[in-house]
C-alpha cells in the first residue's frame, strides 16, 4: 500500500533571528540533498536516498518534504519505529501536511499500535475526507477489534472513494460474514474477485462462506479455484480438508493435509489434522508418526496426547496408551477420563 515519493512545490521559509544570508545558504543547501534525495529514489537507490534526506533535515530540521520522503523509505524498509518518530516530528511542524497522518497511522498500525493508529487515520480523514486508504485502514482496525458494524460504515466509505479498491470489497463481505449476513457478505466478495480475479484470498473467503452455509459442493469449488491460483498454499489446502474431514471424506481430508505438510513441512495444524485423518481410516502407526512430529512442535498441547493414546490402543499398546490418556488428563482434556476409567483403572 506504499506510494510513489510525491513532489510538491518548493516551501520558502523566513527567519529572523541570525543572519539571513546564512540562513538561505543553509537552507539552499538542504534543499540540494533533497532534490538529490529525490533523484536518488526514482533511481531506486533507497539507501542514498534517505542519507541525501538525512542530509538535508540535519541542515534544516524544518524540511517538511525530506521528512515525509525519508518516512516513505522507512516505511519501505519496514522501520516502522523510526517511521512513526519522523511523522510524528512533521506533524509537530506541519500538521496539515497532505497525507501525513495517514502514513503515520499505517506506521503505528503496522508496528502494532492499533489505537494510535486508529486515531491517526481519523485525523486524516478529517482533513481530506476523499482519500479511500485512511477510510479502509480505520475499517480494517475496526473489523480486528471484532467491531463489525463500525467497520462496515468505514469499508463502505473506502468503496465510495475509491470502487476499484478490492480489498475493501473483500473486506466489507468479510464483515458481513460476520455479523451473519451471508448474502450480502457474497455479494461483496464477488465484487472483489471481479475486480481482482487471480487473488486466491478471495475465492478462499467466498469457500468459507459457502461451507458455513453447508453448501460444501460450491465451497469445494472455490477451494479448488484458489488453488489454481496458489498451487502451494499449505493454508488453503489445511482448510479445504477441514471441510472435507467434517463431512466425512477422509481420503480426500487426508490427500489435502498431506500435500499441505508436504508444501510446508512443519505447519503445525496440517500435521496434527493428517494424523487426526489417518486415525480415522484406521492407519494407526503412520498416525503415530504424525502425532509425534505435532508433539515435536507443541509438547503441552493435550489433544495430540489424547489422538496418541487413541492410536496406541487399537494398535494394542495399552500401557503406553494409558501414559499418554494421562498425560492429556494433566493439559486439562477431560473428555480422556471415561477412557482411564475403563481401560486404564490397573
Amino acid at each position: 500500500m506504499i506510494r510513489a515519493i510525491f513532489l510538491f512545490s518548493v516551501y520558502i521559509y523566513i527567519t529572523f533571528n541570525s543572519s539571513p544570508f546564512l540562513h538561505a545558504q543553509s537552507f539552499s543547501e538542504a534543499e540540494k540533498h533533497y532534490q538529490n534525495g529525490v533523484s536518488l529514489y526514482q533511481e531506486k537507490k533507497d539507501q542514498d536516498a534517505l542519507a541525501a534526506f538525512n542530509r538535508a533535515i540535519a541542515i534544516n530540521p524544518n524540511h517538511e518534504k525530506a521528512l515525509y520522503n525519508r518516512g516513505l523509505i522507512l516505511i519501505k524498509r519496514k522501520q516502522f519505529e523510526l517511521a512513526i518518530e519522523n511523522y510524528v516530528r512533521l506533524t509537530q511542524i506541519q500538521p496539515t501536511f497532505p497525507k501525513v497522518w495517514f502514513y503515520l497511522g499505517y506506521s503505528r498500525l503496522q508496528y502494532g499500535d492499533m489505537h494510535e493508529a486508529f486515531l491517526d487515520f481519523e485525523k486524516d480523514i478529517a482533513q481530506n475526507s476523499g482519500y479511500f486508504e485512511s477510510y479502509y485502514y480505520a475499517g480494517l482496525i475496526k473489523a480486528i477489534l471484532d467491531e463489525y458494524e463500525a467497520a462496515v460504515l468505514y469499508l463502505k466509505n473506502s468503496i465510495h472513494n475509491n470502487p476499484d479498491f478490492s480489498s475493501s470489497w473483500h473486506d466489507l463481505g468479510v464483515c458481513y460474514w460476520k455479523i451473519n449476513q451471508p448474502d450480502s457478505a457474497l455479494f461483496f466478495v464477488r465484487n472483489a474477485i471481479k475486480i481482482s480475479p487471480s487473488q486466491p484470498l478471495f475465492s478462499y473467503t467466498l469457500a468459507k462462506i459457502f461451507e458455513s452455509q453447508l453448501a460444501f459442493e460450491k465451497a469445494a469449488q472455490e477451494y479448488d479455484r484458489a488453488l489454481l491460483l496458489s498451487a502451494s498454499d499449505p493454508f488453503i489446502k489445511n482448510s479445504y480438508g477441514a471441510m472435507e474431514f467434517g463431512t466425512g471424506n477422509y481420503h480426500k481430508a487426508l490427500e489435502l493435509f498431506s500435500e499441505a505438510v508436504s508444501d510446508s513441512a512443519t505447519y503445525y495444524p496440517a500435521i496434527v489434522n493428517k494424523g487426526a485423518a489417518l486415525i480415522r481410516l484406521r492407519r494407526y502407526e503412520e498416525a503415530l508418526v504424525e502425532i509425534d512430529k505435532a508433539i515435536a512442535i507443541q509438547p503441552n498441547e493435550g489433544v495430540l496426547y489424547m489422538n496418541k493414546g487413541i492410536a496406541l490402543e487399537n494398535l494394542f499398546m495399552w500401557e503406553d496408551a494409558c501414559i499418554s490418556w494421562q498425560k492429556a488428563l494433566t493439559l486439562g482434556i477431560k473428555k480422556v477420563a471415561p477412557y482411564l476409567e475403563k481401560l486404564c483403572k490397573n
